[in-house]
């Protein structure tokens, strides 16, 4: 795993963030409050995920799960 050597904010949308890690990838993050608190020179704390996303890489913090559409009521075992 690699070490995170900056977190900077992203300039078009403030709300997101690059985080840069020590094998000279740049990763895009939803969430710069999350991710400003990560530690510099520490590596990302258990689960934080990686993927490469059809655009480069990204780094989600905890619970930020891609959502797709939500699930019809009728397909539902209530339903």
């Amino acid at each position: 795993m690699s070490n995170v050597t900056a977190v900077k904010q992203n300039p078009k949308k403030p709300e997101n963030a690059f985080i840069t890690l020590d094998d000279g990838t740049d990763a895009w993050c939803p969430d710069y409050e999350k991710a400003k608190a990560l530690v510099i020179g520490q590596p990302l704390p258990a689960g934080w995920r990686q993927d490469q996303g059809e655009y480069g890489p990204r780094i989600f913090p905890p619970g930020d799960k891609k959502s797709g559409p939500q699930a019809a009521f009728r397909n539902s075992k209530e339903g």
